[in-house]
């Protein structure tokens, strides 16, 4: 169940796609309580739905049952991200990353947050390094650059980075 809401909440598109994961996590969670990963996943969806207290304590939850599984603080990062809590994403993403070092999304999401405080350099490091770890990150980078990298868009460094 749990990989179904994964499923998806990360591969399919339209309007019901994150209460349909909230479903399918809630059913994973009805047949094993304990389930940290469908916490996890209901914790950014919830987020994404706009809910970010109800997503941080379901992350909390997932940490709790599971403190080594990285995905979670991750997640926990990327939530407060999304609500613009940058200072604490980023400690988040580096708690993930203590965890589970080769995160390449923990890079990234840091690399949007730089960018969005206009840290050039942070940001440029942590795309590279996201990009170094997993070069699929070019296509989100080009996807996303007018959403997470609107102050180094045009720079040289940038566009060499997510060049093919």
């Amino acid at each position: 169940m749990y990989e179904k809401g994964y499923y998806t909440f990360d591969v399919e598109q339209g309007p019901n796609r994150l209460n349909k994961a909230i479903a399918l996590y809630d059913q994973a969670l009805e047949l094993d309580p304990n389930c940290y990963q469908a916490y996890t996943g209901k914790g950014i969806a919830v987020a994404f739905r706009g809910n970010l207290d109800e997503a941080l304590r379901l992350l909390d939850r997932a940490i709790a049952l599971r403190a080594d599984y990285g995905f979670a603080y991750y997640n926990r990062g990327l939530a407060l991200k999304f609500h613009g809590r940058f200072d604490d994403a980023l400690i988040w993403f580096d708690r993930s990353l203590a965890y589970d070092p080769d995160n390449a999304w923990a890079y990234f999401g840091k690399a949007a947050i730089y960018d969005a405080q206009g840290n050039t350099q942070a940001c440029l490091d942590n795309l590279a390094k996201a990009i170094d770890i997993m070069p699929y990150c070019k296509v989100t980078a080009k996807e996303k650059t007018d959403e997470d990298f609107s102050h180094v868009k045009n720079l040289p460094e940038f566009n060499r980075l997510i060049a093919e």
